[in-house]
């Protein structure tokens, strides 16, 4: 049977948006919080379309330039 990996709380996913949108680099994210920055990637894109009304472009780029 396939493993289907780790599975966040979702006070935890909570926590590390408020710490991303913070301003804190995801590199430090990653290694403080043991997740990878795939993870936190795809926290943040169910973060865009669970919120309505952000310039998508805009958060995007901010996103690369932190990887």
């Amino acid at each position: 049977m396939r493993s289907r990996g780790k599975r966040y709380i979702n006070d935890f996913k909570k926590m590390l948006m408020e710490v991303y949108n913070s301003g804190k680099p995801v590199i430090e994210l990653c290694s403080e919080y043991g997740v990878t920055s795939a993870t936190l990637y795809k926290l943040t894109v169910v973060a865009l379309y669970s919120i309505g009304g952000i310039n998508y472009s805009s958060y995007f780029s901010r996103i690369l330039e932190k990887c």
